[in-house]
């Protein structure tokens, strides 16, 4: 299985439709489901992206991307990935399972199994 990190900036990207990356950030997320890759976040990246989004876009916007998120952790297409802080400290963290891949504009973290 393909798995892949996504960041706060593209969440924002994706349902921010005034951001500068949205229509890129549409088109790779596109290519990633065609490719079938299944995405995974974390629980800090969930919370900066709403915040941002709070901020942008606005609390119903904002909401309904708390609503769309729980949709797909539901639907079995996002793993949210908890940090904590045995994790930080735990020599290499999550980075013994992260390799860099670069999309066309995009750097994302590809998960190992």
């Amino acid at each position: 299985m393909k798995r892949i990190f996504i960041d706060s900036w593209a969440w924002v990207a994706l349902v921010d439709q005034q951001d500068s990356n949205h229509e890129r950030a549409d088109q790779i997320n596109e290519r990633l489901l065609e490719a079938g890759y299944f995405f995974a976040t974390s629980n800090f990246v969930f919370g900066e992206s709403l915040t941002t989004l709070r901020y942008k876009v606005g609390y119903e916007e904002a909401l309904r991307f708390h609503e769309i998120f729980t949709r797909l952790i539901k639907g079995g297409l996002l793993k949210v990935l908890r940090v904590t802080e045995a994790l930080k400290k735990k020599p290499g963290g999550l980075s013994q399972s992260i390799t860099i891949r670069i999309f066309p504009g995009w750097i994302a973290l590809r998960l190992q199994s």
